[in-house]
């Protein structure tokens, strides 16, 4: 199976969100993350491509929805966005504290 490679780390902060909160529209999906829906649109067509979300049509809006493999993908992204955001917390800490630089 061929992977497309995606190369904006932004698609975890997406994975993460959609773990989280369960499916949701591109647009909302665009709207919490803080993209713009073209760039948010592009993240999902390729996550789907990859076979990690798949993707329904109600009307306007399009729905995402994590497959098997995605739940496994996002909880491994959840880990470690929830683990490097701790870490650059305490390192702000350490640093107004004892004046130590990351």
């Amino acid at each position: 199976m061929k992977i497309n490679k995606l190369k904006s780390p932004c698609w975890m902060f997406i994975l993460r969100y959609i773990h989280l909160k369960k499916p949701k529209s591109v647009s909302e999906i665009s709207k919490r993350c803080g993209f713009t829906y073209s760039h948010t649109s592009k993240i999902v067509n390729q996550l789907r491509k990859n076979k990690v979300l798949t993707c329904t049509i109600e009307g306007r809006n399009k729905y995402v929805k994590l497959t098997k493999f995605g739940k496994e993908c996002s909880k491994h992204c959840s880990f470690l966005v929830n683990h490097l955001e701790l870490n650059y917390r305490y390192a702000d800490y350490m640093k107004d504290i004892y004046g130590m630089e990351r």
